[in-house]
């Protein structure tokens, strides 16, 4: 048990890099449904990334990076958020800060492009991690009671993990190095 417990913790830890969290800034925002949990995703988050919002995506991402750290930006953590809570909260907060639109316009875009495919990316990245979690904890065999609700926990993200298109997942991996500045987000 322990050792399902270390594996789901480390591969949500890795998720946890890339899906930080807040909703879409004022000047389109994402309507997120209601729900909880992955049931809240805004329906942004599960379609397609063409190759020309993935090329502005990964061009802009560095510069809005700086830009967030020069202005001391640090996303508001709760304990109890999931990822679709901590994902809303990164983003609409990222949207707020000083700098973060004049990286955009220097790199071709703007906030409502980047902010839409930040949802896909991140919740393609989830849905990556996800999927291992739940790979490794299929090899545990825990029949444990705390291990069949962690078994149902990860059953219910397989349904998320379903909604993400799988070009999205092909995207990310195709396009790794130049994400790598997502984890400088956080």
């Amino acid at each position: 048990m322990k050792a399902l417990k270390l594996a789901v913790a480390a591969v949500l830890i890795m998720t946890g890099l890339f899906c930080g969290g807040q909703e879409q800034a004022e000047q389109q925002p994402v309507e997120r449904p209601a729900g909880e949990g992955f049931d809240a995703m805004p329906a942004v988050a599960f379609e397609e990334i063409s190759e020309a919002e993935m090329d502005k995506f990964a061009d802009a991402l560095p510069d809005v990076g700086a830009a967030l750290k020069a202005a001391g930006f640090t996303p508001e953590e709760r304990e109890e958020d999931e990822i679709p809570d901590a994902l809303a909260r990164l983003v609409k907060g990222m949207g707020q800060v000083e700098g973060v639109e004049a990286a955009l316009v220097r790199n071709n875009t703007n906030w409502p492009e980047f902010s839409a495919t930040m949802y896909k990316v991140m919740a393609a990245s989830a849905a990556l991690g996800l999927e291992m979690a739940l790979a490794m904890a299929e090899g545990f065999a825990d029949e444990s009671e705390e291990g069949k609700q962690m078994m149902a926990e990860l059953e219910k993200a397989r349904a998320f993990c379903e909604r993400v298109p799988e070009e999205n997942r092909e995207a990310i991996m195709q396009n790794m190095g130049r994400l790598e500045a997502l984890g400088d987000l956080n």
